[in-house]
């Protein structure tokens, strides 16, 4: 099903004394042969974006260019990203690896286990990371420690904070874990059992996103299989207000619209796309293999 509201450089219909509004993605940084894959992406501004991947490189964006962080932290792959504010940050990778970024530089903080990290997610000072045979740490604001689940041994690829402290943590075989703020819980009646890579909390609900075209949401009555219009696995999800896109293998990139997922037009070729992020409703960033960046836009025309 197309989704006509996200087409590339669609004019949308609007009043006639208001200005047309134009909403696309575009490719922002090609890709390069052999070049790095970018494994995830956040902001603290539309002028401050980082990025990181594989063999730990890590990207700036300033809202002119997208560049290098010259100094050389880790050599590890880097799997995931939460940028808290313009001066504070974290990034999981390999081998349980944990940098922190504080003041304009990045750390190579600790390793907290010999698994892989998948996710991290922080809010008011406190945070979770994920990963590898049911992985889960939490940080109080001073030191990490270890709240795996007894049981839970499937990889978690992603975690999200919602607005009231609570947290959703997700993974392979249709996993999904529950914070309710003193602890976590393995969820029941997930209606699928396919791996599930990425996670957000909005308004309306919890969503996920997962392998094979994947998309579930809780909106407050359980767990529900959304209509998608791919069998790509997906990646990533990002969404503010009433804007929201997923993105995938293959270049897979959807976007929501009454409840219904469907192709974003742009061909952006056989790289997968890793992970996204949007900084506000109008201005957001996808990421992924062969150091291939879409930027999208959404302006008055």
């Amino acid at each position: 099903m197309y989704i006509a509201a996200f087409s590339l450089a669609l004019v949308l219909a609007c009043a006639e004394d208001e200005p047309p509004e134009v909403s696309y993605w575009y490719v922002q940084r090609g890709p390069t042969i052999g070049g790095v894959s970018l494994r995830a992406v956040d902001a603290a501004g539309p002028n401050d974006v980082w990025a990181v991947g594989n063999q730990g490189k890590i990207l700036h964006y300033d809202g002119v260019r997208w560049s290098f962080y010259q100094l050389e932290v880790t050599d590890l792959d880097l799997n995931g990203l939460e940028v808290t504010s313009g001066s504070a940050g974290w990034a999981v990778g390999a081998d349980g690896l944990v940098l922190c970024y504080h003041n304009g530089q990045w750390y190579n903080s600790l390793h907290l286990t010999g698994y892989d990290l998948y996710g991290v997610a922080f809010d008011d000072g406190r945070g979770f990371a994920v990963g590898d045979h049911g992985s889960l740490f939490r940080y109080d604001g001073e030191k990490w420690e270890d709240v795996s689940l007894a049981g839970v041994t499937a990889d978690l690829r992603d975690v999200a904070f919602s607005a009231d402290g609570k947290a959703w943590a997700v993974g392979d075989v249709g996993t999904v874990l529950h914070y309710d703020g003193s602890g976590w819980a393995k969820v029941d009646g997930v209606p699928t059992d396919e791996r599930l890579n990425d996670v957000i909390v909005r308004e309306d609900g919890v969503y996920a996103a997962g392998d094979n075209g994947v998309i579930i949401r809780d909106a407050g009555g359980g767990w529900r299989v959304m209509s998608t219009a791919t069998t790509a696995s997906l990646n990533g999800l990002a969404a503010v207000a009433e804007t929201a896109f997923a993105c995938g293998n293959d270049g897979a990139l959807l976007g929501e619209k009454d409840g219904v997922w469907g192709p974003v037009d742009l061909d952006v070729g056989p790289a997968n796309l890793n992970d996204m992020v949007l900084v506000n409703d109008a201005e957001g960033w996808a990421v992924g293999d062969e150091c291939v960046i879409l930027k999208y836009r959404r302006a008055w025309k």
